[in-house]
């Protein structure tokens, strides 16, 4: 490499410059000299350049050589016998998903699919506990990756089983949690906009000031959960399990609450603006008149006798009752 370079910057200097300067036949000696020379400071600036587009090159082909190899030991340690050594690949895996956002979808379908292998249960059978320390690693990298556009279903954590995991404020949006245990989770302040809950149960789950935007909880169980100031404009919950939960000062605006188990489910403050309502809402606690009268009753919404004679509540009930909910969002 050092000869061809020498070899390179000789042929610029002589040859070259004598080339680059044409005919100089004619010309006095200072003037030759003073075009050659001129020509040789524009070669060389050239070669320069070139140098550093070769450099530039190669930098960029061994950071991949290096990001490959250092992704090959992550996954590969991950899948060692040794908790200590799966700790590691998971922080090598974490490091790369900071560095580089080409290889982000490639960490994160690596370590979904190690948590789902981590953690899926029998059918029937309940892990105690807390997760282990390797599946608390892989989901804090999940929780905290670098906000990037992500294909459609590569956050799959369906089937899983987190319960007792403790991940407040953690960006899970769009996750799929599908049929997952989550129970007594600390999911307080997360990101789950347009999660997928379905059948996901989440009793004596904290989702306090969690942003669930748009997700799907259809057969969701959230016996005893929190869901303080939790924010659900346009959730599909439907069918699901509330019983003893906690909604205080939640947002349910535009959201289909349909046919859930909402017994001593407290409701103590929350939006309820154009929330479709369907069920039996007579053992609801802290339910108040306006809070119905703001929102979307349909056909066999059955509420207490306490607000079941309110006139103005009489004649929304009335203007409603032939009313169905508009096709779900997904």
């Amino acid at each position: 490499m050092i000869l061809f370079s020498g070899a390179l910057l000789w042929v610029a200097l002589y040859p070259g410059a004598r080339w680059l300067a044409g005919d100089l036949s004619g010309m006095d000696p200072p003037e030759k000299a003073e075009i050659i020379n001129g020509a040789r400071q524009t070669l060389i600036q050239s070669l320069g350049i070139f140098s550093l587009i070769i450099a530039a090159g190669a930098y960029v082909v061994n950071r991949r050589q290096q990001l490959t190899s250092r992704f090959n030991d992550g996954v590969s340690a991950m899948s060692s016998t040794e908790m200590v050594r799966r700790i590691g690949g998971i922080n090598v895996l974490g490091e790369i998903l900071r560095e580089s956002p080409e290889q982000h979808n490639a960490v994160v379908s690596a370590i979904t699919a190690f948590v789902r292998e981590r953690t899926r249960s029998p059918a029937g059978a309940a892990r105690a506990g807390r997760p282990d320390e390797d599946v608390v690693a892989a989901m804090t990298v999940l929780a905290t990756r670098p906000a990037r556009t992500e294909p459609e279903g590569i956050l799959d954590l369906s089937a899983t089983d987190l319960s007792g995991l403790r991940l407040a404020h953690a960006g899970l949006a769009r996750a799929n949690f599908r049929d997952a245990r989550l129970i007594n989770t600390d999911l307080s302040g997360a990101d789950l906009q347009h999660a997928l809950l379905d059948r996901t149960d989440l009793s004596e789950a904290i989702l306090d000031g969690a942003n669930l935007l748009r997700c799907s909880m259809r057969h969701t169980v959230l016996r005893d959960a929190r869901l303080v100031a939790t924010k659900l404009p346009r959730a599909v919950i439907i069918d699901a399990d509330l019983c003893g939960a906690t909604l205080h000062r939640a947002d349910l605006t535009g959201a289909w609450l349909l046919n859930a188990r909402l017994d001593a489910t407290d409701v103590a403050r929350t939006i309820m603006v154009d929330t479709w309502l369907r069920g039996d809402f007579r053992n609801v606690q802290n339910l108040s008149e306006s809070q119905l009268l703001e929102a979307r009753p349909v056909h066999d919404l059955r509420v207490g006798d306490g607000l079941a004679g309110h006139p103005q509540l009489v004649e929304h009930l009335g203007r409603h009752r032939m009313m169905v909910p508009p096709p779900e969002p997904f």
